[in-house]
Formats: structure tokens, sequence, C-alpha cells
């Protein structure tokens, strides 16, 4: 799967208008599981796609919606390459990770 090749540079502020590949992936992920209501669903979500793990806790937990997600045929390149392009980037980071979490907890 192709995806863009994000360069994001410490001056950058994250604004979701410029991934809109990124928006349009996360916006499925909120659709196909709306219906379950999961309190950490944001966490799990970024913490798959930002470091491919999920604390046991949470596996324990929610193990149906886990399952559903790393099996699912949804596409995330372009959310992952985005986590990649800014892991040292800590306040884009933390922007990204605030509208990821902001989003699902209005979906």
């Amino acid at each position: 799967m192709l995806h863009k090749k994000y360069e994001i540079s410490e001056k950058d502020i994250f604004d979701i208008g410029n991934y809109v590949d990124v928006e349009n992936e996360l916006n499925a992920i909120i659709g196909k599981f709306a219906a379950m209501l999961i309190p950490e669903k944001a966490d799990i979500v970024i913490s798959f796609l930002k470091d491919h793990s999920i604390k046991k806790k949470l596996v324990e937990q929610n193990a149906t919606f886990i399952e559903q997600l790393t099996f699912s045929s949804l596409r995330t390149v372009n959310i992952e390459a985005l986590f990649v392009a800014c892991k040292t980037k800590r306040a884009f980071l933390a922007d990204y990770e605030a509208y990821i979490r902001r989003i699902f907890n209005l979906g």
C-alpha cells in the first residue's frame, strides 16, 4: 500500500486539514467501531498504530475490539506514517494524539 511520506519539522503545528488521508483513515475506523462503547478506544488505537503494542490490561478488557482492530482490513498506513514522522517532535505528536482522542470522544 502506498502512503505519503510525511516530513515534520520542530516548527510544524498539527492541523488535520494538512493530512486528509489520515483524516479519512481515522473516520473509517470511527465509523466501523462506532457501536462499540469502549472508553479507552482512542488510547488503544493510538497505541496500536503508533507503537504496534497494547497494554495487557487493555487487551484483557477489550479483547473483541482489539481483535477486530488488529485483523481489520481498514487502511491505516497514513496514520502510521504520520506517527513515524513525528515521533521525535513532541509538540506535534501531542497535538496529533489529542486530536485522535477528541474525535473518538465525539464519535
